[in-house]
């Protein structure tokens, strides 16, 4: 129900300027705003940037329809004001257009036909496929060639017995949370408890830039439920063939069947490459072994960005974990005046500066469960004794 007054509080588009879209990005609007060559984008505000709780705005911008279109942002949009329970009382309250903001389409208009504001004129690019999937540029190596490949020799050197994983000394649980994400229980080393949970428990994203896009977009992406944006996890691609994939069942309020994820969680050992120790003694000789670990992985992916989660634990006691982002950035028009806040990346496309937070739940239980943690900061005096002569 609410999207579809905001269709209508936004389609009043095609009747007041579909003129300076055409004459500006070489766009049509045509039957309506939602069934042209435009796509678009939201991008809520903040109520720490509005300053009152009971307040709900969103900025609603234009994008081209080509092939991942959230990189081909227009410098055109409207912060819709959403507050009011009332859906005929929702409003434009601005529009953006060319670097600057305006009071209304009314006033956007009045000012582009007198000539006395500033306008744009981009060209709808003839291909957009630097933006798609499709390969491009020079085959590396020209000659196609596998790369290397791991083995199992003598098979699995770990088990997994429902969500229990036992691995050399190693021992622990596993489960997905449909609102943080992946979640390790009673982690054990050996039979010693190392933590009672290691957890993902939250991932924001913070941008920068002098535009309405990456001005307010800030992600706290718990907010979205991140254990539901989990995906399955392709042999070969995310994981090695030979790993053990799990399947994810999960019980949701979007739907009334059970929710199922293939291959959402891949476990698999791997030979990592360097020496876990190594030395050379004139006297006894050499000894060393190379480091193997078992990965635990999962992969969420929220909106523009996929997240990789690793849980990697080590032969000799040392549990990792590891998060990676992949997908593609979300970037904004460029403007003069957001060089300050990122990088050229095509004409008229600019990938703003921003910040990935991921934080982690550790409830270490290292020798009982009497344990504290303390950091020491150092930092450096002069002094006498210090002072070279």
């Amino acid at each position: 129900m609410e999207f579809l007054n905001v269709y209508d509080l936004v389609n009043v588009i095609y009747d007041k300027v579909p003129h300076i879209l055409k004459e500006s990005y070489d766009e049509d609007v045509y039957p309506s705003i939602f069934n042209s060559d435009l796509n678009y984008g939201f991008t809520p505000v903040g109520t720490g940037l509005l300053g009152d709780i009971n307040q709900r705005k969103t900025w609603f911008l234009l994008t081209r329809e080509v092939p991942f279109y959230e990189l081909h942002f227009l410098d055109f949009g409207l912060l819709l004001n959403l507050a009011s329970s009332n859906l005929s009382e929702w409003t434009i309250d601005q529009v953006w257009y060319a670097g600057r903001t305006y009071n209304s389409l009314e006033e956007l208009d009045a000012g582009y036909r007198a000539n006395t504001i500033p306008k744009i004129k981009v060209e709808r690019p003839t291909d957009a496929q630097f933006s798609s999937l499709r390969r491009r540029g020079k085959p590396v190596p020209e000659k196609p060639q596998r790369a290397p490949w791991p083995v199992e020799p003598e098979g699995k050197r770990y088990s997994v017995k429902q969500r229990l994983v036992e691995y050399l000394d190693w021992s622990f649980n596993f489960r997905m949370s449909s609102f943080t994400g992946p979640l390790l229980y009673d982690i054990r080393f050996r039979n010693e408890t190392i933590a009672y949970e290691v957890s993902l428990g939250e991932i924001s994203v913070f941008y920068s830039g002098s535009v309405p896009l990456p001005q307010v977009t800030n992600y706290v992406d718990s907010a979205e439920f991140v254990g539901l944006h989990s995906r399955a996890l392709v042999p070969g691609g995310d994981c090695p063939d030979y790993a053990t994939f799990v399947n994810l069942t999960f019980i949701s309020s979007f739907q009334e069947e059970l929710d199922l994820i293939d291959s959402a969680f891949c476990i698999f050992e791997l030979n990592n490459g360097s020496p876990l120790r190594s030395y050379t003694s004139g006297d006894y000789g050499y000894e060393g072994m190379l480091d193997s670990s078992l990965t635990l992985r999962s992969a969420l992916t929220i909106d523009n960005y996929d997240y990789i989660i690793d849980f990697i634990f080590h032969q000799n006691g040392v549990m990792e974990t590891r998060f990676l982002s992949t997908g593609f950035i979300l970037p904004s028009f460029l403007r003069e005046s957001d060089r300050n806040y990122g990088f050229r990346l095509q004409e008229h496309i600019i990938g703003n500066v921003h910040h990935h937070l991921a934080q982690f739940k550790v409830d270490l239980d290292i020798q009982g469960t009497r344990n504290r943690l303390e950091a020491l900061e150092f930092t450096s005096v002069e002094s006498e004794d210090t002072k070279v002569q």
